[in-house]
This record gives structure tokens, sequence and C-alpha cells, in this order.
């Protein structure tokens, strides 16, 4: 008796409308389990560093990493905290990884409506 692969039933259900194959988030984002390790180590540096700075809105900054890029994003106050927040970024990034800084500088407008 031969059976077709078509009707090998999969355990993934999609909410009982039929079955799919199930696709492992590694592969979506393109990172081998090593560099997935890799990059939430060094979010977790990134992340420490900032939240031992005096400054505290570098503290409430976000920190993402994935494939070699880290990225920044968040408010503050002056550009003189923006400068102070890539510096230290630098100092953790390890060489060979991107940093995009999307860190905006608030204006006084903004910080009166909020």
């Amino acid at each position: 008796m031969k059976t077709s692969l078509a009707t090998i039933p999969s355990p993934i259900m999609d909410n009982h409308k039929g079955y799919r194959p199930m696709i492992s988030p590694l592969r979506l984002s393109g990172e081998s389990p090593q560099r997935t390790k890799t990059s939430q180590h060094v979010a977790a540096e990134i992340d420490q560093m900032l939240h031992r700075s005096p400054y505290k809105e570098l503290q409430k900054l976000n920190v993402t990493c994935e494939d070699r890029v880290a990225r920044i994003t968040g408010f503050v106050s002056s550009y003189f905290t923006k400068l102070i927040a890539a510096e230290e970024i630098q100092m953790v990034t390890p060489v060979g990884w991107r940093v995009y800084n999307h860190v905006v500088v608030r204006s006084p407008s903004q910080e009166t409506r909020s």
C-alpha cells in the first residue's frame, strides 16, 4: 500500500481549517541558533550599560539586536545626552556589528504636551 505525502497530517493545525507545516522562527529571521544567542548576549550587554549610566534618560531607551545589527530607539531631552548614548553603545557593541541609533531629541513643545 502506497501512502501519499499529502495524506499524512502535520502535527500543527491552523484553527482546525486544515494542516500546515511548522515554520521555525529562526528560519524566518535568517539567524542560526548561535547567532541568536550572540544577539541576545549583545542586547543584554547594551541594556546593562544603559542602566548603569548616571543619565536616567538612557535607562528608558529600547535595545533590539538581530543579525549583527543593534537598534537603539527612544527619546532624550538634549543632543548631548544622545551623543553620550551613542558613545556608550559603541563601547559595548562587538566589532563588525552595525548600530542604528534611532534616539530622537525631544523639542520643548513635545515635553509640555506629554
